[in-house]
């Protein structure tokens, strides 16, 4: 409430400061200035209150009482009733009703909650929104009784928000620790997580390109720079003679990020029947000097080796074979070129297959991560729903038990046909609501649903129970 200072008074010479509470009628601070009534300003507290006591030298004697039971006579415990009653309704309440819809209102636009997390906050703030109205309506009418009942309620929806509070808090917890140890479970989950064909992906211990299937080790090439180099050089070895210059411009070029790609893009446009004999590794043997092949041929033959080894197969015996073929025909005065290019070709070939194995076992974790995915979310809807059922009949059941323990039955009674359990999207619970005289009425629990009918002037017996309405039928 505040404290201001109700009076300064002198007795028997002595200089006393009273402090008081502020929110009181105003003759309680005259009359603390009064020293005929210096009993009651500090050592007599008749209606109950604090009255604090800084600066003060209080006097004690035997007619404290009879003083202070004057005093509060005087003062009128209406007067005091009121100012009690005017500060609870405009100044205690509200501050705390706008406290909890802040809270409210700030945790529902979390994207951290579920649907049924935000269904049961949205059920608090409905609460609260409708005491809010309840009390503005009644500022300016409302006596200390219904003062003291509006308070009853408040704490009865903090201590229901306290408790969702800690049960989503605990779902959170283990959401997050289920998500953290089914991460961590071991290195072939890890590699899976993402579902996206768009990221890396790991097959085994290379992490590949799914589109493609190349290691991200490697770097991509944009495919008109593939492209023209697969021009250029058909253009140089094509028809009578050779533009040597192209070639040794573009063949020192070849590398582990390359190699495949321009031998690949070079069939396409210019062999595209697949004749073995009109590869670009065997075209370029047949029309390279002796010299250029020594040079050339070995170039072409690391970038495969070097991609071979990002894909992990370059000790492979066949791929080892045909190395060994290479190697010993450029040893070779008479230099097979046949066997050369067709040796560079199969090594391409084992790359490619390589790569095309990794694209579809890429794929396989995609779509099967995709599945579940999907069949996780389908039990968590189907968990959810499991859990928002047995909640609404944890609820249903508390809500009998606590009307058989109100109307001291010896049975469990049953719902009457005019109450109904109303539920969400998701089917998780709502409230309760009956139906009176064409007019709903709806509560988060007995005791609210009682008050609500109890203050427009219905018994709850007579609705809420089914064998209250069967004898009454």
């Amino acid at each position: 409430l505040g404290t201001r200072q109700g009076a300064v008074r002198h007795v028997n010479g002595d200089t006393q400061f009273v402090v008081l509470p502020e929110g009181y009628p105003s003759q309680v601070y005259q009359m603390a200035g009064n020293p005929a009534f210096r009993d009651y300003a500090m050592n007599v507290d008749p209606m109950g209150f604090s009255w604090g006591g800084a600066y003060t030298q209080p006097y004690s004697n035997g007619g404290s009482s009879q003083v202070g039971q004057q005093m509060a006579a005087m003062a009128g415990a209406r007067d005091f009733d009121r100012a009690w009653t005017t500060s609870i309704m405009t100044q205690q309440l509200p501050q705390a009703i706008a406290s909890l819809e802040a809270g409210l209102e700030s945790a529902l636009k979390s994207d951290t909650l579920n649907s049924s997390q935000k269904a049961k906050l949205q059920r608090h703030l409905d609460e609260i929104k409708a005491l809010k109205n309840r009390i503005e309506r009644a500022i300016g009418n409302a006596t200390r009784e219904q003062a003291e009942a509006f308070k009853k309620d408040l704490a009865k929806i903090q201590e229901q928000i306290a408790k969702t509070q800690e049960e989503i808090n605990k779902e959170l917890a283990q959401k997050s620790s289920s998500e953290g140890s089914s991460s961590s479970s071991d290195s072939s989950s890890d590699s899976s997580s993402s579902v996206s064909e768009d990221e890396p992906i790991k097959v085994g211990d290379i992490e590949v390109n799914p589109k493609t299937g190349k290691p991200t080790s490697l770097t991509d090439t944009d495919s008109a720079t593939i492209r023209d180099v697969a021009d250029r050089l058909f253009d140089a070895i094509d028809g009578c003679g050779t533009k040597n210059d192209v070639v040794e411009e573009l063949l020192p070029g070849f590398d582990a990020n390359n190699v495949i790609e321009i031998m690949q893009m070079f069939d396409d446009l210019y062999n595209q029947s697949g004749d073995k004999d009109e590869t670009l590794a065997v075209r370029l043997m047949h029309d390279l000097s002796h010299n250029q092949k020594k040079k050339y041929a070995p170039i072409i033959r690391n970038a495969l080796i070097a991609r071979a080894e990002a894909l992990g197969i370059s000790k492979d015996p066949t791929f080892t074979g045909y190395i060994g073929t290479i190697n010993s025909e450029l040893g070779k005065c008479f230099i097979n070129e046949a066997r050369v290019g067709e040796a560079l070709d199969n090594m391409r070939h084992m790359i490619t297959e390589k790569e095309n194995k990794n694209k579809e076992e890429a794929k396989k974790i995609v779509d099967d991560n995709k599945a579940k995915e999907k069949n996780d979310a389908d039990k968590a809807k189907v968990d959810e729903k499991t859990k928002n059922q047995e909640d609404v009949e944890n609820k249903k059941a508390e809500f009998l038990r606590d009307m058989k323990i109100a109307l001291k039955l010896d049975e469990t009674p049953e719902f009457s046909d005019k109450v109904t359990v109303e539920t969400n999207e998701d089917g998780s619970f709502k409230c309760f609501k009956v139906r009176i005289e064409g007019v709903d009425y709806e509560a988060y629990t007995y005791a609210d649903l009682v008050n609500k009918i109890k203050e427009y002037g219905y018994k709850p017996e007579d609705y809420l129970m089914k064998k209250k309405l069967d004898k009454a039928a």
